[in-house]
């Protein structure tokens, strides 16, 4: 699924959260929040670790008063030697 940043929310010790909305026009499309990996953060295969521990917990709660979800990819970029 593909979004479109409309503002920055937060800004954390590893990542930022983004305001942001889904461009796919089925039925999750809306408004959604977006976390990223800070690039001046943790060392980037570290940070990318703890996100997708913290996904994997996250879609694992399933109650009205937790936010669902929706998708989550870890992409880290290194650099070129």
């Amino acid at each position: 699924m593909d979004y479109a940043l409309i503002k920055r929310l937060a800004i954390g010790g590893m990542a930022e959260l983004f305001l942001a909305r889904a461009l796919d026009r089925g039925a999750s499309a809306g408004t959604v929040v977006i976390k990223t990996l800070r690039a001046d953060g943790t060392a980037p295969e570290r940070a990318a670790d703890i996100l997708r521990d913290e996904a994997r917990l996250g879609a694992a709660l399933d109650h009205p008063n937790i936010v669902r979800l929706l998708d989550a990819e870890v992409d880290v970029l290194r650099p070129h030697l």
